[in-house]
């Protein structure tokens, strides 16, 4: 009984360690967000809850509000969305995005940190560093 445990916990550390060595690969790294996709596509698209609504800064975002594709979004308009969705009862905002750095403008900094405190904010970024 005991030697199966034995054998069981180090085919596991082998598996893992083979996993970890494979991962660390270029291959792997080519290959994992395809497999992603694939296993979305196979998912197919799944409507989110009520109360989670997605903002978006896509092309069309930028002509409406004529900022270059080539420039970071004004963090004063970062603000001002903060101040909207507060405004209507948001509970919870989550950035995919980074806030490097100061801005050109100490009072759009400002601006943002206070309506970032407003509502419960998060910024998460994938740097793809590892």
């Amino acid at each position: 009984m005991r030697n199966k445990w034995v054998v069981r916990t180090l085919l596991g550390i082998l598996a893992v360690l083979l996993h970890t060595q494979l991962y660390l690969t270029y291959w792997a790294q080519t290959l994992e967000p395809l497999a992603l996709d694939l296993w979305f596509n196979i998912r197919g698209e799944v409507e989110p809850p009520d109360n989670v609504v997605l903002v978006a800064m896509d092309e069309d975002s930028y002509q409406e509000l004529q900022i270059p594709m080539n420039q970071a979004w004004p963090r004063a308009i970062h603000a001002q969305l903060l101040h909207a969705l507060a405004s209507q009862g948001a509970k919870r905002v989550i950035f995919d995005i980074a806030f490097l750095g100061e801005s050109d403008s100490k009072k759009a900094d400002q601006a943002l940190a206070k309506a970032l405190a407003a509502v419960p904010s998060y910024i998460g970024v994938d740097t793809g560093v590892s």
